[in-house]
C-alpha cells in the first residue's frame, strides 16, 4: 500500500499523511479512479476520484509521484467550507480568521486561544467601560445586564476554552469545536445581525 499527503477532509489536517489501501476505476472512463485513503492523523477513511495520466495505477504511487500523476477531480467527504461572519471589524475578524485556519490544521490549543481573543477583542471594541481581565469584564457586563444571559454563558465557556489553549492540558477537538460555534454565534450577534437588521430597516424607509 502506497503513502502520500493530502488535505483530510474527515478531521481537516493539511498535508497529512495518508495511506491509499485500494482504487477502483470507473467503469465508464479507463483513466478514472475512486482512490480509498485513510487519514494518518484521525484514522478515518475518505475517497479521492482522480484522473490519472495512466502508467502505474494512483495506489500504488507513494509521495509527489501521487499528486504528479493524477488530477484531483473530487474528494467525499466534501471539505467544510469556511464560516463566513460579515461586517467583524479588522481586529476581530483577523482573530477569528486565525481561530478557522488553526483548527482546520488541527491545532487545538492555537485555535483555543485565536477564538477566545476574537471574544475579547469584541467585549473591548463593544464595551469600552469595562475594564480589567476577561473573567471581570464579563461579570461586570453580566451586573450591567449590557449582554443576555445566554450570551454570557456563551462568553464563559470560550474563556475557560482560552484559558485551557494557553495554560493546561491541550483541548480536546470537541471542545474547540464547541468555543469556535459559540464564537460564532456571539460575533453572529453582535455584528452581523444588527448590521442586517439596519440595513433591512433603511431599505424600508
Amino acid at each position: 500500500m502506497a503513502t502520500t499527503y493530502f488535505n483530510c477532509p474527515r478531521c481537516g489536517t493539511k498535508k497529512t499523511g495518508v495511506t491509499m489501501v485500494a482504487s477502483y476505476p470507473h467503469s465508464t472512463w479507463t483513466h478514472a479512479f475512486s482512490v480509498v485513503a485513510v487519514c494518518h492523523s484521525c484514522k478515518d477513511p475518505f475517497l479521492i476520484d482522480t484522473i490519472w495520466a495512466g502508467g502505474k495505477r494512483p495506489d500504488t504511487l507513494n509521495g509527489d509521484a501521487f499528486h504528479e500523476a493524477t488530477m484531483i477531480n473530487d474528494v467525499w467527504p466534501a471539505y467544510e467550507a469556511p464560516a463566513m461572519i460579515e461586517f467583524l471589524p479588522k481586529d476581530v475578524a483577523k482573530a477569528f480568521i486565525e481561530g478557522e485556519e488553526t483548527l482546520a490544521n488541527n491545532h487545538l490549543s492555537s485555535a483555543a486561544v485565536a477564538y477566545r481573543k476574537a471574544i475579547e477583542r469584541t467585549l473591548k471594541e463593544q464595551h469600552v467601560e469595562a475594564k480589567g481581565v476577561l473573567n471581570t469584564r464579563i461579570r461586570a457586563l453580566e451586573k450591567q445586564n449590557a449582554l443576555p444571559k445566554v450570551l454570557i454563558d456563551l462568553l464563559d465557556t470560550i474563556r475557560f476554552l482560552g484559558n485551557d489553549g494557553a495554560h493546561d492540558d491541550d483541548p480536546t477537538k470537541a471542545d474547540v469545536i464547541a468555543g469556535r460555534d459559540f464564537t460564532r454565534l456571539f460575533l453572529t450577534y453582535t455584528y452581523e445581525l444588527p448590521a442586517r437588521v439596519e440595513a433591512a430597516l433603511a431599505g424600508r424607509k
